[in-house]
């Protein structure tokens, strides 16, 4: 039996975004940096408080799973299985100028990775 490469919780976050969990297109979209994807993906470092904000803002998933290191079971941030569809709704939540306080507090962290 094939070995998973998912092993680490953003590279499972990536694998279920599909074509927006590409590098170049995942960096563009959470405005983080390539190498710090790639080596968070890789787990040659943790994904830092700031990047799963970042990446939580604009995907839907929650941070505290990002950062647990566990990537079994994806939740959103309701504490429900992430799915695509997940995703799908976020995007459109912030296309409609729509998402909490919170989320618009955590839009700086966005530019600033």
């Amino acid at each position: 039996m094939a070995r998973s490469h998912l092993k680490t919780t953003l590279s499972v976050l990536r694998n279920i975004l599909g074509q927006s969990g590409q590098l170049d297109n995942f960096a563009r979209l959470t405005g983080l940096s390539v190498s710090l994807i790639e080596k968070a993906s890789a787990g040659i470092r943790p994904v830092t408080e700031d990047a799963s904000t970042a990446i939580a803002h604009v995907t839907g998933i929650d941070a505290v799973w990002l950062t647990s290191g566990k990537p079994s079971k994806p939740l959103d941030q309701k504490g429900n299985p992430f799915v695509k569809e997940t995703f799908i709704r976020r995007k459109k939540e912030l296309a409609d100028g729509g998402g909490s306080s919170i989320d618009r507090a955590a839009r700086p962290l966005i530019a600033l990775e």
